[in-house]
């Protein structure tokens, strides 16, 4: 999958969910060849800006090339309604 698909923390992913349970969704139907589209969101930016900033040179979603691992949690927002 190119790089640019790949979601990172932040982004919003449009999916159909296959299936699901009490706490989590389950929406492995992209890996079928099912629908899957990334919005890349200035959330995303801004956690790989951290993560460069962390890691010295990571790229776009955290992989490390030597750095050291990031110290902190990650945060995700959640999308919210407008109205």
């Amino acid at each position: 999958m190119p790089d640019a698909r790949l979601p990172r923390p932040g982004d919003v992913v449009t999916v159909a969910v296959t299936r699901s349970a009490p706490h989590h969704l389950i929406a492995d139907s992209a890996l079928a060849g099912g629908p899957f589209t990334v919005r890349r969101t200035r959330s995303g930016d801004a956690w790989a800006a951290r993560e460069r900033a962390l890691l010295g040179g990571a790229d776009d979603h955290g992989h490390s090339h030597g750095g050291a691992s990031p110290a902190g949690p990650v945060v995700l927002g959640l999308p919210s309604v407008r109205r």
